[in-house]
């Protein structure tokens, strides 16, 4: 008899789970939402960073760079990327504004 009334409870609780489901779509809005969430708070930040480039014969090059994060609030982010090697692009430089509402800026 015990087990009998584990198996309907166990039965109770699929259906209980399988009302509680979501749809691909809600599960993916659900996610963006909490990635929107945690995307915000951060204030700024800056990072050394360094770019291996590869081509299809196996040939290396590597670029460094340093970049620079401001979050502004109610909007995107202003982000700034200066390459610092090797001397061919040194000092080229990518400013670019995100915004919420519309195109982003470069």
């Amino acid at each position: 008899m015990p087990r009998l009334i584990l198996l309907i409870l166990l039965e109770l609780f699929g259906l209980v789970a399988m009302v509680r489901a979501e749809t691909p779509a809600e599960k993916g809005l659900a996610i963006a939402r909490e990635a929107d969430r945690r995307d915000t708070g951060f204030h700024d930040y800056s990072a050394r960073l360094s770019m291996l480039l590869r081509n299809r014969h196996g040939e290396e090059s590597r670029r460094e760079m340093h970049s620079k994060v401001l979050e502004v609030e109610n909007d995107g982010d202003k982000t700034l990327i200066v390459f610092d090697s090797p001397r061919d692009v040194k000092g080229t430089a990518l400013l670019s504004f995100t915004h919420k509402d519309r195109p982003d800026d470069q």
